[in-house]
């Protein structure tokens, strides 16, 4: 199982470092987070993307000087900030999408339709115990 891991992370990483972007890896998940959402807030985000809230706002800091993200605080509640996707964050995001695409079919491009029927749907079933906590 550890090397499945350390497969992926490299494989990951390097998806990262070809992006033309100024984007790090944990930036590039808070705006993966953000994408097609509005409704979430600063503390949602960052439980989704497991980091602490001191790291997580240096983050969205950077973000949002980037063009990235903005902040929107709550009519409800003040001291809560929904985070959203900027015109430019959209872009960003679709960018590295493409570029996510692209990678993984050239990874599965010597596969039948079988295997990678079998590899998705494992995903999925993995994808959905992780995040059941099971």
């Amino acid at each position: 199982m550890l090397e499945l891991y350390f497969s992926l992370s490299r494989f990951i990483k390097q998806v990262y470092e070809d992006f033309p972007e100024p984007v790090s890896m944990p930036q590039m998940a808070i705006l993966f987070a953000l994408e097609g959402r509005d409704d979430l807030t600063m503390q949602k985000v960052a439980r989704q993307v497991a980091m602490d809230i001191t790291t997580f706002s240096r983050q969205v800091q950077s973000l949002e000087k980037k063009g990235y993200i903005e902040r929107v605080p709550s009519e409800q509640d003040r001291r809560y900030y929904f985070l959203g996707l900027t015109v430019e964050g959209e872009r960003v995001v679709g960018e590295m999408n493409r570029l996510f695409v692209s990678r993984f079919d050239q990874l599965f491009s010597g596969m039948n339709e079988f295997e990678m029927e079998t590899i998705k749907r494992s995903i999925q079933v993995l994808s959905g115990k992780l995040d059941s906590g099971s």
